[in-house]
């Protein structure tokens, strides 16, 4: 089994190294994700993240490669309908053009939606497939909750 950690490619090629008199290859199967695309501003709609109650966010991981800060803006209803309480910016460091799953720290607050904000001088990505919520419902002495993909408009395999 052969793995190639981080390569981004167009064309991947098999060929033999001595011309095609080695061996013959029997079967291949490729693994692969499919490039989201790059983008300046990705802002989701509504969501509800899977819940009828009033819920707090602790975390997010955001699946992401980037090449600037990338900034997060995060809106919720409380309740009420309206999009008007806005938590504190917070500042995503740069991935260096690597695919990285940093962690976000979320601060306190309970709504029942939320909408999500990303935004960048420079062109960056989110893949959903490594994109994750931690969360918890008001008032439940349960565990945190993880709610995986809460973003939408991301492309996944096929």
């Amino acid at each position: 089994m052969m793995k190639f950690n981080n390569v981004l490619a167009r064309t991947v090629k098999l060929v033999s190294p001595d011309g095609g008199t080695c061996g013959y290859l029997y079967k291949v199967d490729w693994i692969w994700d499919r490039e989201p695309p790059a983008l300046t501003r990705w802002e989701t709609q509504e969501n509800a993240l899977h819940s009828n109650a009033y819920i707090y966010l602790r975390e997010l991981y955001v699946g992401l490669r980037s090449t600037d800060v990338v900034c997060l803006d995060i809106w919720t209803d409380q309740g009420n309908g309206q999009f008007n309480v806005q938590l504190p910016r917070i500042f995503i460091a740069s991935t260096r053009s690597e695919r990285q799953k940093p962690k976000v720290e979320l601060p306190a607050v309970k709504g029942k939606n939320f909408k999500f904000l990303f935004t960048s001088s420079q062109p960056f990505k989110i893949y959903n497939s490594d994109t994750e919520v931690r969360l918890k419902e008001w008032n439940q002495d349960l565990g945190w909750k993880v709610y995986q993909l809460p973003f939408l408009g991301g492309q996944e395999n096929p």
